[in-house]
């Protein structure tokens, strides 16, 4: 069960996430660069934590800021929204090596998006995830 997650995104996209969290009863943590803390969605969480300066190179696209956010406010999942992070395997992976559930594209279906090679046999996959076939395991 998920009892507190970090919304590693900002805007209309994290408001969304952060309402859905809220009607769950799920805690929320805000991240947010240095420009963005008086953001709607910041003001509204549980929680917020700055992850860096302005440019999302340096914040929103920061990997180690956005996981050592969760470690500090002891949540159990990250939630990178749509875009930024949202389809990036490499983020996916760390998150899960990191102790932390990852909500979005399993690292599998991430990979096989990066690459091009998204079928109908990888989306069952992606849809049940602890049934990854060899052919999805292989990419990794």
């Amino acid at each position: 069960m998920i009892e507190k997650v970090v919304i590693a995104n900002r805007g209309e996209i994290a408001l969304r996430i952060l309402r859905a969290c809220h009607e769950l009863g799920i805690k929320t943590v805000a991240v947010h660069s240095q420009v963005d803390r008086d953001l709607m969605h910041v003001r509204l969480a549980d929680e917020s934590v700055c992850i860096g300066p302005n440019p999302s190179g340096k914040s929103y696209l920061n990997v180690p800021s956005i996981i050592s956010a969760a470690e500090i406010t002891d949540a159990d999942t990250i939630h990178p929204g749509y875009g930024f992070l949202a389809e990036n395997a490499d983020f996916a992976e760390q998150v899960e090596k990191s102790g932390f559930k990852f909500v979005g594209p399993t690292i599998c279906y991430a990979h096989m998006q990066a690459t091009g090679m998204v079928n109908d046999h990888l989306v069952s996959c992606y849809r049940y995830r602890e049934l990854l076939c060899g052919e999805c395991r292989s990419v990794l």
